[in-house]
């Protein structure tokens, strides 16, 4: 029975030992799937942040790609401007005088070669011959009388104040000898 129960002992000390093993593997295994995570964790944390410099970098691509194409055809318009403008110089240098009416032919070939132009209304108010040289009479005795009294402005201060009421004077209307503002 001593046997027996020695035997007994013993089983139970393999069975206990076997256990432990069976514990110390599964710990074993645990410490390394923990690891394996955390390696695999760092891994997808490395990926996420490779995608979101990868997304950065397209979005700054496309932005710079938008700027580039803004830039092209901001180019592309001045240039057809540009050429528009240097066709329109040409026409003009080139345009002549009005054809006699028997040169119809000639004159109807030239209209053809040229880029029409939009019709720009003229408002221009012309006035009579006299009304003008009255006019110009008026502004050159103005500018005579400005002139004379801004003539050594250093010594005179209000030439202008004197200015304006020998004009008035002239037209026959009275102001007051300086401004409310300024005393003289």
């Amino acid at each position: 029975m001593a046997f027996a129960m020695n035997s007994r002992a013993s089983e139970i000390a393999a069975r206990a030992s076997r256990f432990d093993a069976e514990v110390e593997q599964f710990l074993d295994e645990q410490i390394i799937g923990d690891i394996h995570s955390a390696a695999d964790a760092e891994e997808r944390e490395a990926a996420l942040r490779q995608r979101r410099e990868q997304r950065a970098a397209r979005a700054r691509i496309s932005e710079r790609a938008a700027e580039l194409l803004q830039a092209e055809l901001t180019r592309e318009r001045h240039e057809t401007e540009l050429h528009q403008l240097q066709e329109a110089v040409a026409s003009n240098r080139d345009a002549r005088p009005p054809t006699p009416a028997g040169s119809g032919a000639r004159a109807a070939g030239a209209a053809a070669g040229r880029v029409a132009k939009p019709y720009v209304a003229d408002l221009t108010n012309f006035v009579s011959e006299a009304e003008a040289a009255s006019s110009a009479r008026a502004l050159r005795e103005e500018n005579e009388l400005l002139r004379r009294c801004l003539s050594g402005t250093a010594a005179k201060p209000d030439a202008f104040q004197s200015y304006l009421n020998a004009l008035e004077r002239g037209r026959g209307e009275a102001t007051p000898a300086a401004p409310p503002d300024r005393p003289q």
